[in-house]
């Protein structure tokens, strides 16, 4: 994961993803994980979490990335529950679970962020699976219409306790690109965390994105 910074941030071996069959809710192609990268992917994993010096945790009760990520083997939709998932317990089928799930592993359950970040305790998991977001030096968050002020609030909360603390937060609370909120700190007064809509982003990058040869334009318009 670390390594992405390294390398071309949009080639998709590099990523170890290769398009599903299956199209997001504004008609984009979503990317799954590519098997023969799994292996790979699994050991990148490991060496983050060596890297972070961090403790692996165990899920526990917590069942949020049955619900907000797609699942394009099974047919699932974002922010619908996964039809294997008994909440509040656990996945039904775990040891054939598709290779999306086994790649999965939030940052809580990594062991990278405090305990007191548990997912279905804050409303939210804080992962890494855009490059977009990478390249501004942003973490994807994952989170529900009625939490956003909330996981906003915890975010903000994150920067003032954690000195490694990202430059930002691209936070998503359902199935479209438009449902998000940028908290970074270019968007803040004195290095803290301002907050920005999409809509809002998409205006201020119009003239840059204008600009930018068509090739490029199709990365940035990848589902990630």
């Amino acid at each position: 994961m670390k390594e992405l910074y390294k390398k071309e941030l949009y080639d998709k071996n590099s990523l170890g993803l290769r398009p599903s069959k299956m199209k997001d809710s504004d008609g984009h192609i979503i990317l799954e994980i590519d098997p023969k990268h799994f292996d790979r992917l699994e050991k990148e994993k490991q060496e983050t979490v060596k890297f972070y010096n961090a403790k692996p945790r165990s899920c526990g009760d917590c069942n949020l990335c049955c619900k907000f990520p797609p699942v394009p083997r099974l047919e699932k939709k974002a922010y619908e529950w996964c039809k294997n998932c008994d909440i509040g317990v656990g996945c039904k089928t775990y040891n054939d679970r598709p290779i999306d799930c086994k790649a999965f592993d939030c940052f809580w359950v990594m062991g990278i962020i405090p305990e007191e970040y548990k997912p279905n305790k804050v409303g939210f998991y804080i992962t890494a699976n855009s490059p977009n977001d990478l390249a501004l030096g942003m973490l994807k968050v994952y989170t529900e219409p009625h939490r956003v002020s909330a996981t906003i609030k915890k975010l903000k909360q994150y920067q003032v306790k954690e000195e490694k603390a990202p430059q930002g937060f691209h936070i998503k609370y359902g199935p479209g690109k438009k449902d998000s909120w940028y908290l970074h700190v270019n968007y803040g007064i004195r290095g803290e965390y301002g907050v920005i809509s999409h809509q809002e982003l998409e205006k201020q990058l119009a003239p840059v994105i204008k600009k930018l040869p068509k090739k490029t334009l199709q990365k940035l318009k990848e589902t990630f």
